[in-house]
């Protein structure tokens, strides 16, 4: 599987390439900045103990439009882009506003399986298993012939 930080990057780049706000110079600097405020806030998020939200990102089973983290992620990198590409704040905002949506959906859409969200989540320090035996433990066997274990 591509490493977490290779598809943001993919998925940032293509963004960043249909975003008229980003001048072509600043195209490097945005996909950088995007990877890193990306990264940054998940886990932070994740350091918070709140995987489940990363994860309900990740499978696609939270509207991101409505999301606080998307939102925490358009705030920081608007302040990236107006610090590092010198852009007024409403040019950062549009531009931020644009491009997070789509990484993130991206992200959401090319995450369609345990093994994969596993893996990005065990990259940004989160622990899924711990999450999925907190929320439904009663259900599952201590033993490994459990078939629920396997899917994740």
């Amino acid at each position: 599987m591509e490493s977490i930080l290779n598809l943001i990057k993919k998925f940032t780049s293509n963004e960043v390439d249909n975003t008229p706000e980003i001048a072509q110079e600043n195209k490097p600097t945005a996909i950088e900045k995007t990877t890193e405020v990306i990264i940054d806030v998940l886990k932070k998020v994740i350091a918070e103990g709140k995987n489940d939200k990363v994860v309900k990102i990740l499978m696609g089973k939270e509207p991101i439009p409505d999301n606080s983290i998307v939102g925490e992620v358009i705030n920081k990198l608007k302040d990236s882009f107006s610090e590092h590409m010198k852009m007024t704040d409403t040019e950062a905002q549009i531009a931020a506003g644009k491009i997070v949506p789509g990484v993130m959906g991206s992200l959401a859409n090319k995450t369609d399986n345990g093994e994969q969200l596993r893996d990005i989540m065990q990259t940004l320090g989160g622990d899924l298993m711990g999450d999925i035996e907190g929320k439904f433990g009663k259900y599952l066997k201590d033993d490994d012939k459990n078939p629920l274990k396997s899917l994740f």
